[in-house]
């Protein structure tokens, strides 16, 4: 078995530049990107885990940010690896046609879960980041008080 990272989905830059049919229900340039990233993730199984290494920290919170995100913005399975595009994953295909928060809220909860306040963390900056050095970067940061 080979284990792959998460592929752009070929409707993406649709996605991205906004479509004028982006938030349609069925018909909007968002239901086939996540129909795709949905298909490829229930071909992961917990195999996938071990391309996280030993490194118990690490594995940890990216298992925690897996299980929030992917609650969040309803992926079938909650299993993502280090080269995973994070926008991907951190992506709520339903804030394209209603104000949905859950993907913030997921957000807010990992910065909270890791000690640091929730407008600590400029999520934006990650936009071209994988799923890996989000997780790196995040394990760098101090808990601060009171967060």
């Amino acid at each position: 078995m080979s284990i792959e990272p998460l592929q752009y989905p070929k409707d993406w830059p649709r996605v991205v530049k906004r479509h004028f049919l982006l938030g349609l229900p069925f018909v909007g340039a968002q239901e086939p990107v996540y129909r795709d990233i949905c298909a490829q993730l229930r071909a992961r199984t917990d195999e996938y885990w071990s391309t996280w290494g030993d490194a118990g920290a690490r594995l940890a919170l990216a298992r925690f940010m897996a299980r929030s995100l992917a609650i969040a913005a309803k992926w079938p399975v909650p299993i993502f690896i280090p080269p995973d595009p994070f926008v991907l994953m951190a992506w709520d295909h339903r804030s394209t046609s209603v104000d949905d928060l859950s993907v913030q809220f997921a957000l807010d909860e990992i910065a909270g879960h890791i000690g640091v306040k929730r407008n600590a963390i400029a999520w934006d900056r990650f936009e071209h980041s994988t799923f890996g050095e989000v997780v790196d970067h995040l394990l760098q940061l101090k808990p601060e008080r009171g967060a």
